[in-house]
This record gives C-alpha cells, structure tokens and sequence, in this order.
C-alpha cells in the first residue's frame, strides 16, 4: 500500500524566478507520459533547457541557486540541480544535490485534457545514485542515507509554488542513497548494477477536465556530506472516470528459471512469463550479468523470442559454477506501447 501524508510547504528563502517551461496535456488518446530526459544538456555550464512541461525551482544563498541544472558525471561536491551521465554521454538522469547554501525543487506539470476525471496515475521511475558524498569525518562511515522526496498536488499552478499550495507526500515514491556506508566520497556510476533501483505506485485523484496535476522531487538536505540522487525512466499513465483502474503495462508473473533457484543446468533456457501479450523492443536492452566475475551480456530487446506474453532469452552463454542474475529495461518489451516496468533489481 502506498504510505502518504498531507503536507504544507513553507519556505523563507533567497529566490528569484522559476525556470519553467508549457505544460504536458493529457488527452483521452495519449493517457500515458515517458519521460528519459536524453534531451538534457550535457555540459558542465549552466542550462535551463528542459523537458516540454518541466521547471527547476532553487532557492538559498548560492549564486548556483539560478533555475538551471548543470551536466555531471557525479564529480561535482557542489550543491546543484545536475543532468547526470557518464562522460561523453547523451544517456542523461535528472537530478540533484543539496547543499547548506542551496535547496532544489523539480518536476513536471499536467494538465488534463480528456473530456472526463482523471481518477489515478500509476507511476514508476528508476532511481539512480552517482555520487557517495562521503562522511564528514574520512575515519568514519556515515550512517544515514540521503533522499529524494515526491510530492503531487492538484491545486499549485507549478513546482515554485511552496505557499499557497497543498501536497501530498509518498513515502514509496522516495529515493533514498543506496550507497552511503563508505568512507570515501566518490563518483558513482548511476547505471551500474547496486547504484539504481525501480521505485512505482498507483495513485488515486480526482481531477477534473481542465484541472492540473503538479509532480516534483524535493532534494533533502542532509546532516554531513550530501549524495547526488537522479530520476530516470520515468513513466505515468492515467486512468480516467471512462477507462479501467488497472495498469496497461505488461507485469511480470514468473521466471524460468525460478528467483533464488540453484544447480540450473547451463544449458537452460532464461524466460519471463509477463501477464499479458507483449512485444520486444530494439531501444530496451536484456542483461544478463556473471556475478562472480562481474561480466555482462546485453542483448537488444526485439532480440528476444517472443510467444504471446513469454518471452525467452537468446544467445546466452552460462559458465559452470557461476552465479547470475538477469536484468531488463523497461523499453525492453511492451503491450501497444506501454511499456513493461523493467526489473532493474539485482537481487
């Protein structure tokens, strides 16, 4: 069950202005929102060209404290809005790190254009960290975690709107550090197996044709050296008071072979059973990775054989006396073009 809490955002801060941008409209025809924020800018300088629908609300006594994001590969100590991704590439995350001199606030806003209520959102995104900020003292190991808090409201006109606004918070939605035990700080790879995890939840509102629905992360600012959190991924579909309530995209229902097994002949066959009919897709890849060795083995989505909803893997070598676990992303496969949630667990 998804936890929430009401609450009312107040801040006394140093800000001007709001980099913002249209909002995203829903219709009856386009119920579902993805979102990879590719698009982002790269370079270190300060941007503010963002998504269609998105804004950057920063606020505190740094001169960084501008509206704008700066491309990162997790390097930068620097309270900031980032465009996370590895040097060199166009694979971008959006997100941030706290400072004592600078709070940030980002997100989108929709605005429904259905005809009828919007009465539930289901929405996933995969959590990315790229930067352990370390302990404040190099002798010892920090022992809290670093978060990224989701709010939504269907009464602020945008993300900076802090005052006269009322949010609701999910807990289940919250990003919280994967890695926050060393004690150096360093640069993490956001995509690297350990570093990310899928975060979703199915969301009831009301919200009537016409109305508005603000989404937004609030980058908590922690005791000691803060972490660099991203979203990535992102996928919304609505539901309306004139569509089912269940979600459209395909849910995994077993593997062969089965989570945990052991002694598996390595000659098997690797399958997904989803719960309905779904397709491979060329921009979603399939990984297989030898946990022992640290050695992986992708495998385009549209690769895999498909039959009706399962699907089986091909072109995997497995070595004796190995361990391995198989991951997926979520443009891998999916049903008229929703896509599945991808398994992004190594677990």
């Amino acid at each position: 069950m998804t936890s929430m809490k009401k609450i009312a955002l107040l801040l006394s801060t140093l800000a001007i202005g709001v980099a913002a941008q249209a909002q995203i409209s829903i219709t009856a025809s386009t119920l579902t929102y993805n979102q990879d924020f590719n698009s982002l800018d790269t370079a270190s300088s300060a941007s503010s060209a963002l998504p269609t629908g998105w804004s950057i609300f920063e606020y505190g006594t740094s001169t960084s404290a501008d509206q704008k994001y700066r491309g990162n590969s997790g390097a930068a100590n620097s309270g900031e809005t980032y465009s996370y991704g590895s040097t060199g590439s166009t694979e971008r995350a959006f997100g941030s790190l706290a400072s004592g001199s600078l709070s940030t606030q980002y997100g989108a806003k929709f605005v429904n254009n259905t005809g009828t209520t919007i009465n539930g959102f289901t929405i996933t995104y995969k959590g990315e960290q790229w930067r352990f900020g370390g302990p404040t003292s190099p002798a010892t190991s920090r022992t809290n975690a670093d978060s990224l808090r989701f709010l939504y409201s269907t009464t602020a006109t945008g993300v900076a709107d802090t005052t006269s606004a009322s949010y609701t918070e999910s807990t289940t939605l919250m990003l919280n550090s994967y890695n926050y035990s060393g004690t150096t700080a360093t640069a993490l790879d956001g995509n690297a197996a350990g570093n990310f995890g899928t975060k979703t939840a199915t969301i009831p509102v009301s919200i009537p044709n016409g109305g508005t629905l603000v989404i937004k992360w609030i980058d908590k600012n922690i005791s000691g050296n803060d972490d660099g959190l991203a979203v990535d991924d992102l996928s919304i579909v609505f539901t309306t008071s004139g569509s089912p309530t269940q979600s459209f995209r395909p849910v995994i229902t077993a593997y062969s072979p089965a989570n945990g097994a052991t002694n598996i002949s390595i000659t098997s066959n690797l399958q997904i059973t989803f719960d309905r009919q779904v397709t491979g897709r060329a921009a979603g890849n399939i990984k297989v990775t030898n946990q022992t060795d640290h050695m992986t083995q992708t495998i385009p989505g549209n690769n895999a054989t498909v039959a009706g909803n399962v699907v089986t893997i091909p072109g995997v070598t497995l070595l004796n006396a190995k361990t391995y676990y198989v991951m997926f992303d979520s443009t891998a496969f999916d049903t008229a073009g929703f896509k599945s949630y991808g398994l992004y667990d190594s677990t």
